[in-house]
């Protein structure tokens, strides 16, 4: 299922990491986390805030609903919504959408330059960590 599956791939690279620290890999990727249902995040720990679209959130969910049968319930860890997890997505990125107009303010968005923060319609969250970080959660 759907956390089972999100659970199972989180341990997976987080044991590849802490392998390559081990060994002395010397490897330094950088981790981006998103803010969503399975983990959430202040928005000023975000890196990134990426702008999206209804028409994109409309295809996520089609793209979602043909290539994961299996993770089309959303039971957990969101007992509120009991339906395809990518509707639940689209929610919070419509919330962190206003979130952010509290924040900076609907002139910013509405005045904006780049259309695409102009014509959002919610807003994706991302979070860089370094392995360290990353670890500490998984």
């Amino acid at each position: 299922t759907g956390p089972d599956t999100h659970y199972k791939v989180l341990q997976i690279v987080a044991q590849a990491l802490r392998m390559g620290k081990t060994e002395k890999a010397n490897l330094r990727p950088k981790i981006w986390g998103y803010r969503n249902v399975w983990h959430r995040f202040q928005i000023c720990d975000s890196s990134l805030a990426v702008p999206i679209s209804a028409k994109t959130m409309h295809e996520m969910h089609t793209v979602f609903l043909a290539s994961f049968g299996c993770q089309k319930q959303a039971e957990f860890p969101s007992p509120e919504y009991d339906g395809p997890f990518s509707v639940l997505s689209q929610r919070f990125h419509i919330q962190q959408q206003k979130e952010l107009k509290v924040l900076l303010g609907e002139e910013y968005f509405s005045q904006h330059w780049n259309p695409q923060i102009r014509n959002a319609d919610g807003f994706i969250f991302l979070k860089e960590m370094e392995v360290d970080e990353f670890l500490e959660h998984a």
